[in-house]
């Protein structure tokens, strides 16, 4: 019933014909219409203003993107002239349209940004926005969480990482101030191809889950004399997942002792198996160079605590080789290579030695394809000496990952730079004997969805340098629950039913512990989101396994479970099992 009302909602939130505008509620401000200022580089993009007719506008923006790189490095932007409050609700429309594009959907892209009009061009407000050829309006609607001064805000819209010509105008900024809440204003959905309550790939996810995530038990119960009991109730009740559900947490709420802290470490036990400190180990908190919340006796202390309740812990990260995420020391070496590549070393030697036996996994690489600044400087050798050196020092069994954004998460798109650079880095390692033993993807949505089959090709083409795939740092940041909820519901089974994968941890779960608040699953006072209920009902019981069944004329009895580990009870008596790649067995008697 909820697909159909929300399919009906998608259907009543149409825009209306090309040229017709919808109508907006009274009581609103208009703060912002104009031609946006284009701003790219000459040798990888053009722009030109070109007349409209039959529209509610008479000119338009056109783009045209030849070489494609990040979102940002080619956009169009109008300065806010008014002052904005806090708990303001604002709506943004534009009209857009393709002129040309390589995706097979025929559909051109757009970031739409709300954001600061300087560092560190803090964004209240992004989504990812498409259409087709012909002229689409769009209707965003969304509430401020800051205060920004006159001037202090723009309309940023992002479209430099693919190749497309598209037009865009019509722009509209409108202050509703807290007199409507966004729901009441009209908003354009968020649709993705496959979002289809009977879209081919759900059951083929289902089957590949029932396949890859299932294992066999045999319980045979017996009587005192060792004969077996036929009609004999069993219960095989699930304890922990084996796969990996797990979110990032801060060591500073898991060793707080006020009662928020008590509440979040209840809800860290409640939903995860595996966690990843947000920060702590980074080299600036290790070396407590990131302010007093940071300590190493509190981050180890953390670990812990973790290792205690059995948790997967995965390190992250080692090396981060952007300047700008480096501590003060290592940046004051970046005129002497030479040092710089020994602090780096040693920054590896000590983190190992702090961590060794606390970390199932360590990201040793992360975001080198905008972080490479030590390879500028030092060769991309470096990386390799890297992986090498963190295998030396951590023990055998802790698995070496590279981790990166914009994989899967890139609004559709299957060949973008960042894709195709995060491709090569990792055969480039391969090759050079680095033993890198795992992916990472990080999966940050905005408010262009991947749609699900697009999303499991990506995973496809990772998958085949034949390491595990780990989905590290999963939000969708968005004021849009609907899209939310449903897309979670998506993204989480697809990945739960791809071979490769091994592992899903979100980048946070609690508004009072976020970098992007309103994409956490719990709120600030601690009631639930709806994507909350959506990992409830996929982790804690679609995907989880708590049957009574009877034993046959034979004594035993079946069950096929969701691997983990489990308790088993029968016959007065109660034993502990394990459900894995191998059929399991277990007898109990009185």
């Amino acid at each position: 019933m909820c697909w159909i009302l929300l399919l009906a909602a998608m259907l009543l939130s149409l825009p209306m014909h090309a040229g017709e505008a919808t109508a907006l509620p009274p009581g609103g401000r208009q703060l912002v219409t104009a031609l946006p200022v284009f701003r790219g580089s000459p040798e990888r993009s053009t722009s030109a203003a070109v007349a409209v007719d039959g529209m509610p506008f008479t000119q338009a923006l056109r783009i045209s993107v030849r070489q494609p790189g990040q979102p940002w490095d080619i956009e169009a932007k109008l300065l806010v002239p008014a002052a904005l409050a806090k708990g303001e609700t604002l709506l943004i429309r534009l009209w857009l349209r393709a002129v040309r594009t390589r995706a097979e959907s025929g559909d051109v892209f757009l970031g739409v940004n709300l954001q600061k009009s300087g560092p560190d061009w803090y964004k209240p407000f992004s989504q990812g926005v498409s259409a087709n050829r012909d002229w689409r309006e769009l209707l965003l609607p969304f509430t401020i969480d800051r205060d920004f001064p006159a001037a202090g805000a723009e309309l940023a819209f992002h479209l430099g990482d693919r190749e497309q010509e598209l037009e865009l105008g019509g722009v509209e900024l409108w202050s509703f101030g807290t007199a409507l809440k966004p729901s009441q204003l009209p908003r354009m959905r968020i649709t993705w191809a496959g979002m289809e309550p009977d879209a081919p790939w759900r059951a083929e996810a289902e089957a590949r889950i029932e396949r890859l995530r299932k294992g066999d038990l045999a319980v045979r119960v017996v009587d005192a004399a060792g004969a077996p009991l036929a009609g004999a109730e069993v219960r095989v009740r699930q304890l922990r997942h084996a796969f990996p559900f797990g979110t990032a947490a801060t060591a500073a709420r898991i060793m707080g002792t006020t009662p928020e802290d008590e509440i979040y470490r209840r809800h860290l036990q409640e939903l995860f198996n595996a966690v990843v400190l947000e920060n702590d180990l980074k080299w600036g908190p290790w070396i407590a160079e990131w302010g007093s919340k940071y300590s190493r006796e509190q981050t180890l202390a953390a670990l812990r605590w973790l290792k205690e309740r059995h948790y997967l812990v995965r390190g992250h990260v080692l090396v981060w080789p952007g300047l700008r995420n480096m501590p003060k020391s290592a940046v004051a070496l970046k005129g002497d290579p030479a040092a710089l590549r020994q602090a780096i070393l040693a920054r590896i030697d000590d983190a190992a030695a702090g961590t060794a036996g606390l970390t199932a996994h360590w990201d040793v690489l992360n975001e080198p394809f905008d972080n490479h600044d030590v390879m500028d400087l030092c060769g991309r050798e470096v990386m390799v000496e890297w992986f090498k050196r963190a295998r030396e020092r951590l023990p055998a069994d802790c698995r070496l990952f590279i981790n990166d954004y914009g994989i899967v998460a890139a609004g559709g798109a299957t060949d973008t730079p960042h894709q195709r650079h995060y491709a090569e880095t990792i055969r480039y390692l391969l090759d050079q004997g680095a033993p890198l033993e795992g992916i990472g993807v990080q999966s940050h949505f905005g408010g262009q969805p991947t749609p699900p089959v697009t999303a499991l090709a990506i995973l496809d083409r990772f998958a085949a340098f034949q390491r595990p795939i780990v989905i590290t740092e999963f939000d969708i940041n968005t004021q849009d629950e609907d899209y939310q909820t449903a897309y979670t519901r998506d993204y989480l089974t697809l990945c739960f039913s791809h071979p490769a994968v091994t592992g899903f941890l979100m980048w946070g779960f609690w508004e009072g512990a976020h970098w992007l608040p309103q994409a956490a699953m719990l709120r600030r006072d601690w009631t639930g989101r709806p994507n909350l209920a959506v990992w409830r009902e996929l982790v804690l019981k679609r995907w989880w396994t708590d049957v009574t069944v009877q034993t046959g004329a034979d004594g035993v009895a079946k069950v096929r479970g969701f691997k983990g580990t489990y308790t088993v009870e029968a016959a007065g008596r109660t034993a502990a099992a394990v459900i894995g790649d191998q059929p399991a067995d277990l007898t109990l008697g009185r």
